[in-house]
């Protein structure tokens, strides 16, 4: 398990707070990561075990934003060199997506998307998401904006106004005008099925493209 924290000032907190609560696991800082190592034989249900450990750094220190990311079952050093890796990406990953608030992911979760990504011809998959949602990218490059990360919450929460608006910390009204602003800028009606996959394959090659991008530099 490989977890980031913000602000960074806060990491040694969480870290004590780990490295106290679950002293019989190995609990230690990689790259800016916190890592946790999971024994294989304790068998646990990754998504449940994370969540616990979120609420419970939550709990105990309510000021910070947590975001975690698991990887595959590794049984080989190997194997747990490319688990810690996963699990980045996807520390990575919910950070990009999810700056709100506190998240987690498990490797099964971005794993297709990953795959559907080194298959891929990169170029083709730039030049997809440019024409989907690239209006937005640029304009919140330009502007500080939040255009992308709404459209994604919007298309993960299946369109729910309510839902949408509570996450982000939006009203209504607010929220109506960026999705009109989206609309207009990407020339997609998001009331359709097809312009929802097309934003919703977009924001998730654009997002995963980051994260690779960013291991790779």
């Amino acid at each position: 398990i490989a977890i980031n924290v913000l602000p960074k000032e806060k990491r040694g907190d969480v870290l004590g707070f780990l490295t106290k609560k679950y002293s019989c696991l190995d609990v230690f800082t990689k790259d800016g990561y916190i890592v946790i190592i999971v024994p294989k034989n304790s068998n646990p249900n990754i998504e449940d075990y994370m969540s616990s450990i979120l609420e419970e750094i939550l709990v105990s220190l309510p000021d910070v934003k947590v975001y975690s990311g698991s990887g595959q079952l590794a049984d080989t050093i190997q194997k747990m060199r490319i688990s810690y890796l996963d699990a980045t990406r996807l520390c990575d990953f919910v950070q990009l997506t999810y700056p709100m608030g506190s998240r987690h992911a498990a490797f099964k979760e971005l794993e297709p998307m990953m795959m559907f990504l080194k298959g891929s011809d990169p170029q083709e998959l730039i030049r997809f998401y440019s024409e989907t949602i690239g209006e937005l990218v640029e304009y919140d490059s330009e502007n500080q904006g939040n255009l992308v990360i709404t459209l994604k919450t919007y298309l993960d929460n299946n369109g729910n106004l309510q839902q949408t608006a509570d996450e982000l910390h939006l009203s209504i009204a607010g929220l109506r005008y960026r999705i009109e602003r989206i609309e207009s800028l990407s020339g997609i009606d998001l009331k359709t099925g097809a312009g929802r996959f097309e934003c919703q394959l977009a924001t998730k090659i654009y997002f995963a493209l980051q994260v690779m991008s960013n291991i790779k530099n």
